[in-house]
């Protein structure tokens, strides 16, 4: 599992490389930690996006993680590929065969893994929720770390449940404001 390269192409590949490069908004400091979050992400919010083909020329816009990086990261990674299987809202199987999606295809090769397009879904929706609440950063405005810091506190208060707890703020990260 998660023996190649990560490579997603078209729309969710370029919002990726926004939400991770330098001439975005630089949220991540490596492709592979925006592959370990949106995940998450997409499974916290229901964001699922379904496979669809690719234009050949949005097949340029790519976002990859090389395997050199995935091989550090690989016990993390089939975690939260566990943690996704198992809490997949939209799974009308029993906990009984998530727990056996959640768990059979470790010797798999990722082509071969029926669920890694569960998965694949799951980190699209992800990056895709992302996009949707950093697109409109400043980016060439001194205001820029501000803004970003203002919608990560807005982002973790929607995730948060409100009824065992309260609102965060950037000080509970050691982050000063402004």
């Amino acid at each position: 599992m998660f023996n190649s390269d990560y490579i997603i192409r078209g729309e969710y590949g370029e919002h990726g490389k926004f939400l991770c490069k330098e001439e975005g908004v630089n949220i991540f400091r490596r492709n592979l930690d925006l592959l370990m979050v949106a995940p998450l992400v997409g499974v916290c919010t229901g964001r699922f996006v379904k496979q669809t083909d690719i234009s050949p020329e949005s097949k340029e816009k790519t976002f990859q993680v090389l395997l050199g990086q995935i091989d550090n990261e690989r016990r993390n990674l089939v975690i939260i590929y566990r943690l996704v299987m198992l809490a997949n809202p939209y799974s009308s199987a029993s906990n009984e065969d998530k727990v056996d999606q959640a768990l059979r295809f470790d010797s798999v090769p990722d082509s071969r893994n029926p669920n890694m397009e569960i998965f694949d879904g799951y980190v699209k929706g992800g990056i895709e929720y992302l996009y949707e609440c950093f697109k409109n950063a400043p980016l060439n405005s001194e205001n820029k770390k501000e803004w970003i810091i203002d919608e990560l506190m807005d982002f973790v208060n929607e995730l948060r449940d409100p009824e065992t707890a309260d609102d965060i703020d950037a000080s509970d990260f050691g982050v000063e404001k402004y």
